[in-house]
This record gives structure tokens, C-alpha cells and sequence, in this order.
């Protein structure tokens, strides 16, 4: 599989190769799942992540969602600020 182009941008470039992958493999993951599926995919995934010892300062989630936004298309940014409003909300 081709390392997408987000991935190799500078703003991520200090962020640790595992925790990208790991960001990677949700990407790839969750095409096609339903919501029924999606949150037990999530569920199981936050377990694997804790077991891997996978977590995210602010920093580094701003430096990754300026590299995916700098390279999304008008149809992911759209969705992408739609997911981050609602997470807002929460």
C-alpha cells in the first residue's frame, strides 16, 4: 500500500512512523462500515491503542489534521470540518 501523501508532510514529520500507521490503518478500515459497524470497529481499536500504548497530544492532532487538510479534496474538507463540528459540540 502507498503511503498517502499527508503522511509524508512536513507538519507531521516529528510524529512518531506508529502513531501514523496506526491513523492509517483506521483510514483504511472504516471504508464501508456502517455506523453499527464503525463504533464497534472504534471501540475495539480505542482497546488497541491503549494496549499499544497509542495516544496524541494537541499538538500533534493539529499538526495531523493540517497535513490531511492540506491535502484533502473539496468533498474531505467538507466532510472533515463536519466531523470536527460535531465533535466540538460533544
Amino acid at each position: 500500500m502507498e503511503k498517502p501523501a499527508w503522511m509524508s508532510d512536513p507538519l507531521v514529520a516529528d510524529i512518531d512512523q506508529q502513531k501514523l500507521d496506526f491513523l492509517q490503518s483506521i483510514v483504511f478500515e472504516t471504508r464501508g462500515k456502517n455506523q453499527k459497524e464503525l463504533i464497534s470497529f472504534l471501540m475495539n481499536l480505542m482497546k488497541t491503542g491503549k494496549l499499544s500504548n497509542i495516544s496524541f497530544t494537541e499538538q500533534e492532532m493539529a499538526a495531523i489534521m493540517g497535513a490531511i487538510k492540506t491535502h484533502s479534496t473539496p468533498e474531505e474538507l467538507a466532510q472533515i470540518n463536519k466531523f470536527m463540528a460535531m465533535r466540538k459540540k460533544k
